[in-house]
């Protein structure tokens, strides 16, 4: 005897994320001009919009992050019973996953007209079926009413309240759990180690050999300030991102690409992250806030337009790290010697060119160029040229402005010659910045180079 039809949820469900959402943002990421259209078209209703961004986008089902143990277990009581995709997303997408994965046995979502959500998704499935028994796989809230209305309640990666509360109104058969960390995800989504970057908010105080404890204080409150501003960017980042992070194996464990972290997790994580980096740039020096918004505007820029676009993406990566100075010394209100600033913009120009040239170098032998960018694999010997070339420059401008710092000279002479070395010898595996914090080498030399240009030598 066949079981019960079986309804399922696709967004949170079947797959850990939103595809309602990834559609929305891979359309304005497109056409970022086009974000006031698609808020017109949400204020005639999620429906409305959801079909209009749905007929605009190309969608890709084979890369969404599907739940490996709730699919197996599909899969299983497919032949079993009768499979139906129930999505509050449009059915346009329901239809593609249905294709893809091949177990379904029909679709009913959003069509432009009706948000298949809670009540009204439970009505479309009591018409569907005539009034006869049926079984739902759902993970939120908005779903205890239709589990309340089947005869078999399935619950998938639910929190614990939602859990309880399902079981307290339907017959929960099955239930599958997370297994990955929701706070891990939410804690590596800020990068922490990247935070080290912010560093260079306190080399105004070394240029200048000013140190004393009331400028280290403001200079922490600075980084900090900068530290979650970075992270808030980060995750914008990893949003517009998420198909070439899926695309690319390393970076497709990301939280957010993933699943790991949900879009309404990575909104609310960006909006407090800001809120928090502007209450302490409130207690800085205005420059400060000024620099902060320079960075915001400018990485939401170059994460929307400018990263396709060959060696502007690159100086836009050196001009972040520029602008940490900048905001060093805005908060510490510390000229930086205009004499070291160039030998600094070479320097980040250099290991800007040095990531890319590391992207290319990990592209596999039929790849035509690095996913997401317009790299072509024949850039690979100019980026070499252009980055060896931007890092000596750097070395010659600082040996000009100074002389006499000759252990200084000579302790960035080594930097630069190993990271370059390192990056021809395959050893900078995707991302140099991890590489050089992990590696005691590298970490000896900054910190001899450090000690150098503070004493002087």
């Amino acid at each position: 005897m066949q079981k019960i039809p079986l309804y399922v949820d696709i967004d949170g469900t079947l797959v850990r994320t939103n595809i309602a959402v990834e559609s929305a943002v891979q359309y304005i990421k497109r056409s970022p001009w086009e974000a006031p259209r698609v808020a017109f078209w949400f204020l005639h209703g999620s429906a409305y919009a959801k079909r209009k961004i749905a007929e605009r986008i190309t969608f890709d089902a084979s890369a969404l992050p599907y739940r490996e143990d709730f699919l197996a277990f599909l899969k299983k009581e497919h032949g079993k019973r009768v499979l139906i995709l129930a999505s509050g997303s449009d059915e346009l997408l329901g239809h593609s996953i249905a294709k893809f994965l091949g177990i379904f046995h029909g679709i009913l979502g959003s069509n432009g007209k009706v948000n298949l959500t809670g009540k009204r998704k439970l009505t479309a499935i009591r018409h569907h079926e005539h009034g006869g028994p049926f079984a739902y796989a759902g993970n939120e809230e908005v779903d205890l009413p239709i589990w309340r209305g089947a005869k078999e309640a399935i619950v998938v990666g639910a929190s614990s309240s939602v859990l309880k509360r399902a079981k307290a109104r339907s017959h929960v058969t099955h239930v599958f759990g997370d297994q990955h960390s929701k706070l891990y995800g939410i804690l590596e989504s800020l990068r922490p180690a990247y935070w080290l970057k912010n560093l260079l908010i306190l080399t105004p105080l070394a240029a200048t050999h000013t140190i004393s404890w009331p400028l280290l204080s403001i200079g922490l409150k600075a980084i900090l300030s900068f530290s979650l501003a970075a992270s808030a960017m980060y995750i914008v980042n990893d949003i517009v991102d998420l198909e070439t992070d899926r695309a690319e194996s390393w970076k497709g464990n990301r939280p957010l690409a993933s699943g790991r972290l949900t879009f309404r997790m990575a909104f609310l994580e960006i909006g407090l992250l800001l809120i928090a980096a502007y209450v302490l740039a409130a207690f800085l020096p205005i420059g400060f806030a000024i620099a902060l918004s320079g960075y915001v505007i400018g990485v939401l820029i170059y994460s929307l337009i400018l990263k396709k676009v060959p060696v502007i993406d690159v100086l836009c990566r050196a001009g972040f790290n520029l602008l940490r100075i900048i905001a060093g010394s805005a908060a510490l209100e510390l000229a930086f010697p205009s004499t070291l600033l160039s030998a600094a913009i070479s320097f980040f120009i250099g290991s800007a060119f040095l990531k890319s040239f590391c992207e290319l170098s990990l592209l596999p032998e039929d790849s035509k160029r690095v996913i997401g960018r317009y790299y072509p694999r024949s850039f690979r010997f100019p980026i070499l040229v252009l980055g060896i070339g931007a890092s000596a420059a750097s070395v010659f401008l600082f040996a000009n402005a100074f002389p006499d710092y000759v252990w200084t000279t000579v302790a960035i002479i080594l930097l630069a010659v190993r990271m370059w070395a390192d990056a021809l010898r395959g050893f900078l595996l995707r991302d140099p910045i991890a590489h050089f914090l992990t590696d005691p080498v590298c970490l000896g030399i900054m910190a001899l180079a450090a000690i150098g240009f503070f004493f002087g030598l």
